[in-house]
């Protein structure tokens, strides 16, 4: 039997030995934005950063923006979601470096953020909460009377 040469074929300990090189640049660019990011931040941010993984801003117009090292940056006015937004970087780099774009967009120019930002702002009309409160009891009711009646049917 003649043996199979393969070009360019990496052991299995170089292969390894260079994921972990990759890995662990990855980790230090990760610690270093994480490091950025922190040097910005108010103490009670970076509390919320390290506890529950989010940092909020309130920008020149008023809206609460709350920035998810997870994904979507939340966007709230009166205390109420009123969308939400997703900032991707062209290149790749760590979710800290991301957050560290978003928090500078937001805190010196809003209108060049949600002009860059994919933002989706939720349709809703306003429909006063006691107004809500009766349509759903009402509907609710409709609902069980044409059950009852189809029941009845059986």
């Amino acid at each position: 039997m003649a043996a199979i040469l393969v070009e360019n074929f990496v052991p299995i300990g170089e292969a390894e030995e260079a994921f972990m090189r990759a890995a662990m640049v990855s980790a230090r660019a990760s610690h270093q934005a994480q490091e950025l990011l922190s040097s910005i931040l108010p103490w009670a941010e970076q509390r919320n950063l390290w506890q529950f993984g989010f940092i909020t801003i309130e920008a020149a117009s008023g809206r609460l923006y709350r920035i998810s090292r997870y994904g979507h940056t939340d966007i709230f006015k009166h205390g109420q979601a009123i969308g939400t937004a997703c900032l991707q970087l062209t290149i790749t780099a760590p979710v800290y470096d991301r957050m560290f774009a978003e928090y500078l967009l937001l805190r010196n120019d809003e209108r060049r953020y949600c002009d860059t930002a994919n933002v989706f702002i939720f349709w809703r009309r306003h429909i006063p909460r006691p107004t809500a409160l009766v349509a759903a009891c009402v509907s609710f009711a409709v609902t069980l009377l044409v059950l009852g009646l189809w029941w009845r049917m059986q």
